[in-house]
């Protein structure tokens, strides 16, 4: 079994932290001039009559959002420190449980939810889980804002892609054997691929033949199924959530005819 090149912490995860770190400080210094010029409008008394949103003098304002802002950003960094998540030769470990690499069944890639207040994006969080075959789930969670953020989604694909390569191989055996029973595998709540072709349901008797499948695409996060039709025009169809699939790495080979080698 091959063993993953990453020791203790998840590099990816580090050169993250690294980042935030820098993104704090300098939401820190900006925090410091927000307090210095509430300060100093309020020693001289300008805008002593000037009010925000006709509630809060201006002086207090600049105090209090230069004193919050920075504790937001610093928050985020105490987030990442405390992020325990590894990848060894063992398997995935978080705090609450490891799972060895010949156990993992399927991994969520990482996907991107927006929380919204109001009309008000106020942060990201992106996800990847890691399911057992005993359903034991690991997952790793990260949730940033600003610039930091953007950092996020190269990290993950790191670790993912780290944790793919460790257990394709494996999974590619296991599919084929389960294909080959005449099992129709689930990738989604609405995506089964069997050896005779690509159903919506365990019970689906008209499934889409391997053959006639052209490709998958992926579309502002969804899933569309490329085939061409009975009569052979190209058609499409929605077949779920990226971030809601599972194994999305194994789609391209569960779709290749079965008599192929």
């Amino acid at each position: 079994m091959p063993e993953p090149a990453t020791r203790g912490r998840v590099a990816p995860i580090d050169a993250l932290l690294a980042e935030v770190r820098r993104s704090a400080r300098k939401i820190a210094i900006l925090g410091g001039v927000g307090v210095a010029l509430g300060l100093l409008t309020w020693a001289i008394g300008a805008g002593r009559h000037t009010y925000i949103f006709g509630l809060v003098p201006i002086h207090w304002f600049l105090v209090a959002a230069g004193a919050i802002v920075p504790l937001i950003a610093y928050s985020q960094v105490s987030e990442l420190r405390d992020l325990d998540f590894r990848l060894t030769a063992d398997g995935v470990r978080s705090r609450d449980a490891t799972i060895p690499w010949d156990e993992v069944a399927e991994v969520y890639h990482g996907g991107t939810i927006i929380l919204a207040q109001g009309l008000i994006r106020s942060g990201e969080n992106r996800r990847l889980r890691i399911v057992a075959k005993d359903g034991r789930t690991i997952e790793l969670e990260l949730r940033l804002f600003g610039r930091a953020s953007k950092e996020v989604p190269g990290a993950l694909a790191a670790i993912t892609g780290e944790i793919v390569e460790t257990i394709v191989d494996r999974q590619r055996r296991e599919l084929d054997a389960r294909l080959d029973a005449g099992e129709r595998v689930r990738f989604g709540d609405a995506l089964w691929i069997g050896a005779d072709g690509v159903a919506k349901s365990p019970e689906d008797q008209r499934p889409i033949a391997l053959a006639s499948v052209t490709g998958i695409t992926c579309d502002e996060g969804r899933l569309r199924l490329h085939y061409a039709d009975a009569k052979g025009r190209p058609s499409s169809r929605a077949i779920g959530k990226f971030q809601e699939t599972a194994n999305v790495h194994l789609l391209e080979w569960a779709l290749r005819p079965r008599d192929r080698s």
